[in-house]
């Protein structure tokens, strides 16, 4: 009989994680930087750059 799998979790995320190197880990975030809007405002919003954009 199959198991059913649990889906990944932070702590599955987190630990591979681990596994990079300072650029390894740049580049993930330029990937994701890049994918998508959302994360673009969600960077600069966290990292101060700019207006906060989640004022209203």
């Amino acid at each position: 009989m199959a198991t059913k799998k649990n889906s990944p979790c932070w702590s599955d995320v987190k630990g591979k994680l681990t596994e990079f190197d300072r650029a390894g880990l740049l580049g993930l975030l330029q990937d994701l930087y890049a994918a998508n809007k959302d994360n673009q405002t969600f960077l600069h919003t966290h990292l101060s750059l700019g207006d906060n954009v989640l004022k209203p």
